[in-house]
């Protein structure tokens, strides 16, 4: 993902990329049903690993973040340089 930090005084002001680790914490109550496919758990994995791709992978992979006032922001909506702008 690509950003820039507006109003920063150094080079990170200018657009550049990072790779991200992501961490999620689940906390809720685990099922306490014996027998049941989710004894012990609170949320299935595969459930888990839907929820954090629609929410948070698919719009930030690949995307360029900018603050909703950076001159960035407005100059890459009107010439269209990247497909996705967040």
């Amino acid at each position: 993902m690509a950003h820039a930090l507006y109003g920063h005084d150094g080079p990170c002001k200018n657009i550049h990329g990072h790779s991200y680790c992501l961490e999620v914490t689940v906390i809720g109550t685990a099922v306490q049903k014996q027998n049941h496919p989710l004894n012990g758990m609170v949320l299935d994995f595969s459930e888990l690993k839907r929820l954090v791709t629609k929410s948070v992978i698919d719009p930030m992979d690949h995307a360029l973040m900018l603050n909703n006032n950076s001159p960035h922001k407005k100059l890459a909506e009107k010439n269209k340089l990247t497909g996705k702008i967040i």
